[in-house]
C-alpha cells in the first residue's frame, strides 16, 4: 500500500497534471479557432491542432470539436487527427513499457518511480518489516520469561509461608501436648493431704 501511494504521489502526479494542461490547451486552441473562423480572422494551424493530439490532448481535442461543432466537416483534418491520436497511444505504450521493463532509459527525476527501482527497494522493506517483527517476538519473549520468573517466586515464597505456618502449628500442638502431659504426671497434693488426715483420724 505504501509502495502504490508512493508510485501514484511520484509519476501519476505528473502524467495527470501534464493531461490537464495539455487537453485544457487543446479546447483552448480549438474554442479560440472557432471564434477566428467566425470573425474571419488569422487561423489556428491544423498542425498545431494535430500536435496537441499527438501529445496527448485528443481527449480534450475530440470534446473540442463536438462542443464548438469545428473541424466536424473537414474529412482530411480528422483523419489527420486520428493518425495524430493513434500516434499517441502508441507513444503512451512505448513510454510504459520504458517505465516496466527499461527504467534506465527514463528521465532522471522519473527513474526512483520505475517499477524495478521499487521492486529492489521491496526486499529491503520486507526485510525491514521482518526484522521489527523479530525485534517484537523477542520483548514478548522476554517479558512471558519475566513474568514467569516472578510468578515462580511468588510461588516459591507462598509455598514457604504455609510451610512456616504448618510449622509454627505443629509447635503448638506439641507444646500443648507437652504441658497438658506435665499437669497429668504431676502428684495431687490437696488429695494425698486429705488421705493423710483420714489415716490420722482413723489411728486416733
Amino acid at each position: 500500500m505504501a509502495h502504490f501511494a508512493q508510485y501514484f504521489k511520484g509519476p501519476m502526479a505528473v502524467f495527470s497534471s501534464y493531461a490537464v494542461a495539455i487537453n485544457a490547451s487543446a479546447v483552448g486552441l480549438f474554442y479560440y479557432d472557432k471564434q477566428q473562423a467566425i470573425q474571419h480572422k488569422w487561423r489556428v494551424r491544423e498542425s498545431t491542432l494535430h500536435i496537441t493530439a499527438l501529445l496527448g490532448g485528443w481527449v480534450g481535442g475530440m470534446f473540442a470539436m463536438e462542443a464548438f461543432k469545428h473541424k466536424r466537416a473537414k474529412q482530411s483534418f480528422k483523419n489527420t487527427y486520428y493518425v495524430a491520436v493513434g500516434g499517441n497511444i502508441v507513444l503512451l505504450t512505448g513510454f510504459a513499457y520504458l517505465f516496466r521493463k527499461s527504467p534506465h532509459l527514463l528521465p532522471p527525476f522519473l527513474k526512483k518511480y520505475s517499477s524495478s527501482q521499487m521492486i529492489r527497494s521491496q526486499p529491503q522493506t520486507l526485510a525491514q518489516r521482518m526484522e521489527q517483527q523479530q525485534q517484537h517476538l523477542q520483548r514478548h519473549d522476554q517479558f512471558i520469561e519475566q513474568k514467569n520468573i516472578e510468578l515462580h517466586q511468588q510461588r516459591k515464597q507462598q509455598r514457604r509461608h504455609h510451610q512456616q505456618q504448618q510449622q509454627q502449628q505443629t509447635n503448638v500442638v506439641d507444646n500443648t501436648a507437652s504441658s497438658s502431659f506435665q499437669v497429668q504426671d504431676r502428684p495431687d497434693n490437696g488429695k494425698q493431704r486429705n488421705n493423710r488426715r483420714r489415716n490420722n483420724n482413723k489411728n486416733n
